[in-house]
């Protein structure tokens, strides 16, 4: 029975609804038709606030509050209102136009409509601007898909810090304190630190033990540039010096070996001499022998001279035989010393002998007694030879290479003092005569540029900065004070630290929390779960700002459903740089999952009330030039929308300039039955 009855309720509000409208209807057109006789009358006898009414005020002007906003603008809007019912019946035109895009004409219905005095409000500019009146035109927007919920506002834990010193003191100045904003890198406050100092004091010895060493290496690596510059030097004298010895020695050599030939041919010449008396005595004697044998056969001589020229050509070819012997001994053959004969002394002997100037004459240089002074300046020539070959090649190891090596004279020998000590160490390190000692003051060097680096790590992780121990390496006196900075921008939440109390590594001192961003964490129940995505964009409204909309997309969904509330939890990170979003605000989200297809919308402040209607305040007739604007009343129906923007399905038309703020306060001077005029009028405040 109860439903029955709302229906029935229901159908009768309907019916009204109908004859309202059509009542509506029917005073346009009479409006329509009085319009063309009673213009001129209307326009003389139309309510305006100008100065002929300056005089007149509001009843309930004193009683009015001017403290509060809310009823100001109610009263400039009660103020401008004329309601012309005992002057004239003119009804104001207004003009709907139907605009589709897609063919760029305007609607056919491009009538005027009138509207009853009764729905018409009238404002001076005074009262526009007092009430802060803005309009949005009615204009063609997708409707989209939503999904409302809620969601807390925390900070981002990446973006919170907990400020602890790295080693223990005692606080000596604060620079901050609770609720104080600070920048990355600022000083916080001031430990007076024993640890600290102890660490400084090493290091300040460690780096005067290694600027020791240093100086101490400078003057080896010297030392030993110049050995090595000494030693080259001498090696390139040296092979000077084995050069000028091979020169000389090739001279006596050269000098002996002539001697020596010339005193071999003049011993081969006797020789040939001895062969050739040798052998003219042996025929005289055999030719005597020969005559005597006859002399005795025939008994003309007697046999002692036969024995006596026997014994003379015997003693003859003895002697021949010895001087053959001779050459044989020399390697000539017996041939050879017929040949010797045969030429009678006609041809040199080296040609006979078959003997070149400069070679085969060797075999016969033990006829003199310069032949062992030729043997020993030989081989002080090819010792000499064998000198200089080692000489290059010493230089050669050292670097120098064959074009320098050859170009070396008495007055071009080559210092090195161009080359860098650096360099001539790691090439010629070898050349030292004791190269361990610098090989291990390199290695100390070496180590106390460890100790020194580990010392200064060990340092910069207990808080001191680069620069603070440059500083202290610099000036060599330690920093007294432990700065504790600001690991990063933000505010100051929470203060442990105190003015003298002393402090461990591990103690909170403070608790920083930067906003420029947050999250809002919301949550989404299993049905609206499967409309949701990653990069959704998500609209967040809190009631601290109730017209400023924060806009983000969904970073995050959590991957497990809360038991207890049978809904899912995302996270939304959002820009904050005004920190107008504060960590455990509630915000109200609208998730957006899809878009309908283009209509004609409004913002959904824009959309008034009345029972059961909607309806619009349009403004008519607003220009810069006009002392007054006009606006009337539209019922509107409405279709889908979003937390945004609402679907406006008749009553509007495309461009249509309809209120969007200060409407509320135009709607109760609208119900206001009696005239209202302007109370400031007249006088100032």
């Amino acid at each position: 029975m109860k439903l029955r009855n709302i229906a029935i309720l229901i159908i009768a509000l309907g019916v009204v609804s109908i004859c309202l409208v059509l009542s509506k209807n029917l005073n346009a057109q009479n409006g329509h038709e009085k319009h063309n006789h009673t213009e001129n009358e209307s326009n003389q006898h139309h309510s305006h606030v100008n100065s002929e009414n300056t005089e007149h005020h509001h009843p309930n002007e004193a009683s009015h509050d001017h403290d509060k906003e809310d009823n100001q603008s109610q009263h400039d809007a009660n103020e401008a209102v004329h309601h012309d019912d005992d002057h004239h019946e003119h009804d104001h035109q207004h003009e709907h136009v139907e605009d589709t895009k897609s063919k760029g004409n305007k609607s056919k219905n491009n009538g005027l409509h009138s509207h009853p005095e009764s729905e018409m409000l009238t404002l001076t500019n005074r009262a526009y601007k007092n009430i802060g009146i803005q309009t949005v035109e009615a204009s063609l927007r997708p409707i989209e898909d939503v999904v409302v919920t809620t969601g807390s506002i925390r900070a981002i834990p990446r973006r919170a810090a907990i400020v602890m010193p790295r080693c223990s003191g005692i606080v000596k100045h604060l620079h901050f304190g609770l609720g104080d904003t600070v920048k990355r890198g600022d000083v916080l406050l001031e430990l007076e630190s024993i640890d600290l100092q102890a660490r400084q004091i090493e290091l300040i010895t460690a780096v005067n033990h290694l600027n020791a060493l240093a100086k101490q290496k400078t003057a080896l690596k010297m030392a030993s540039a110049e050995q090595i510059r000494f030693t080259l030097r001498n090696s390139q004298i040296d092979y000077l010096q084995s050069v000028a010895n091979l020169r000389q020695r090739e001279i006596v050599s050269q000098q002996i070996e002539r001697l020596v030939k010339a005193k071999v041919n003049t011993e081969l010449e006797k020789m040939r001499d001895s062969l050739l008396r040798a052998d003219l005595s042996l025929s005289l004697a055999k030719t005597t022998l020969e005559r005597t044998q006859a002399l005795v056969q025939e008994q003309i001589s007697a046999s002692q001279d036969l024995i006596q020229q026997q014994a003379i050509y015997n003693q003859a070819n003895n002697d021949m035989e010895t001087i053959k012997h001779k050459f044989a001994v020399l390697g000539i053959e017996a041939q050879v010393c017929d040949k010797i004969i045969k030429d009678q002394n006609q041809t040199p002997i080296s040609l006979l002998l078959g003997l070149e100037l400069d070679s085969g004459w060797q075999q016969f240089s033990v006829l003199v007694e310069e032949a062992s002074q030729l043997i020993q300046a030989k081989s002080a020539h090819r010792e000499s030879i064998a000198k200089v070959k080692a000489s290059k090649q010493h230089l050669s190891n050292l670097g120098l290479t064959t074009e320098l090596i050859e170009s070396i004279l008495p007055d071009s020998i080559a210092t090195f003092e161009e080359v860098t000590d650096t360099q001539l160490l790691e090439e010629n390190l070898a050349l030292l005569a004791e190269p361990s000692q610098l090989i291990e003051i390199e290695a100390t060097y070496r180590n106390a540029i460890s100790t020194v680096d580990e010392m200064k790590h060990k340092l910069i992780i207990l808080g001191m900065t680069a620069s603070q121990l440059d500083k202290v390496i610099d000036s060599n006196q330690m920093i007294w004070n432990f700065q504790v900075v600001a690991p990063m921008s933000g505010q100051i939440t929470q203060q442990q630290a105190m003015l003298g109390s002393t402090v461990e590594k591990k103690d909170p001192l403070y608790s920083i929390v930067n906003i420029d961003s947050v999250w809002i964490e919301g949550e989404a129940n299993q049905n609206a779960l499967a409309n949701i995505q990653i990069k959704n964009l998500v609209r967040a409204r809190v009631e601290s700002y109730p017209n400023q909309t924060f806009v983000s997309r969904i970073g995050q969904i959590s991957p497990m459903m809360d038991i207890s509330q049978r809904v899912a939890h995302f996270r939304v990170e959002v820009d904050n740089p005004n920190h107008q979003l504060k960590p455990g605000m509630f915000a109200s989200l609208a998730i957006v999952t899809g878009q309908v297809d283009t209509v004609l919308t409004l913002p959904l402040a824009a959309v008034l009330q009345d029972g059961l209607y909607q309806f619009v305040l349009v403004e008519e007739n607003k220009t810069v030039t006009v002392a007054e604007s006009h606006y009337a009343r539209h019922e509107i129906e409405i279709g889908r929308k979003d937390d945004q923007y609402v679907e406006i399905k008749s009553g509007l038309s495309l461009g249509d300039m309809v209120v969007v703020q200060g409407n509320y306060q135009m709607m109760k001077a609208l119900n206001q039955s009696a005239s209202v005029t302007d109370p400031h009028a007249g006088h100032s405040h």
